[in-house]
């Protein structure tokens, strides 16, 4: 990522800082003027009250505005971050079993955490960057750390260590939990990608018996694996 990219983050980031702290002064005004009218005589406070409500809160108008501005600062952040090219430390990567793919929602998830000059985010900046797919792109490390290249209008590609595994998880369905209450209802497993040193687009075959385990001490490894021509992101 480059100089440039990195201090417009930064400004942007403490610009929403700036936002969050007014934001956070104007409702603590607004808590101590309902405190206020809380403690006046019963006799009075209804009325109060009443023409209060025609008054509007002050500074409503400049609290919306800033809540507007926050958002679409958050998504510029964002978008910085997840198109300007660069290689980080895997610290998410998730696989959601056949629910995911029942609901619509992305197989896989997988990102990591934005830290300018090795200083961690506040939130809402400090959660990973996610992005989400049916498979991943995936090739050989040239290390021993699980990378994330990000790449300019590309997929992420996931730069995974020899023998690297990662546990998945598989929730009971709702519809499962009457019909086999004596099932746990979360199971286990572990998944060892088989990745070579040239990119490819890999997912979780689909009809491989993954051998779940009810605890995480017990988990096993597996390492079926196949290709995907139809790579899509979320």
């Amino acid at each position: 990522m480059t100089a440039e990219v990195d201090q417009a983050i930064k400004e942007k980031y403490l610009h929403h800082q700036d936002l969050q702290s007014k934001i956070e002064e104007l409702s603590q005004k607004w808590t101590k003027h309902s405190e206020r009218i809380a403690g006046l005589p019963p006799i009075i406070r209804p009325v109060v009250r009443f023409f209060n409500g025609f008054r509007g809160r002050e500074g409503g108008d400049r609290f919306m505005s800033w809540i507007s501005e926050g958002i679409a600062t958050f998504r510029e952040v964002a978008s910085l971050i997840k198109s300007n090219p660069g290689k980080y430390p895997l610290t998410h990567l998730t696989y959601s079993a056949y629910t995911a793919r029942d609901l619509g929602f992305p197989e896989f998830t997988y990102g990591f955490r934005y830290q300018p000059d090795g200083e961690p985010l506040k939130e809402p900046f400090d959660q990973p960057w996610l992005f989400g797919g049916n498979g991943i792109l995936a090739r050989r490390a040239e290390g021993n750390t699980p990378l994330i290249e990000i790449r300019r209008n590309e997929p992420p590609i996931l730069h995974l260590p020899e023998k690297f595994a990662f546990i998945i998880t598989k929730h009971k369905v709702v519809t499962e939990i009457n019909i086999n209450p004596d099932e746990p209802d979360v199971v286990y497993a572990a998944w060892q990608p088989e990745v070579v040193y040239e990119p490819h687009a890999i997912t979780i075959a689909k009809d491989v018996v993954i051998p779940w385990k009810s605890s995480i001490d017990e988990v096993e490894v597996f390492s079926d694996t196949v290709e995907i021509t139809n790579l899509r992101l979320y």
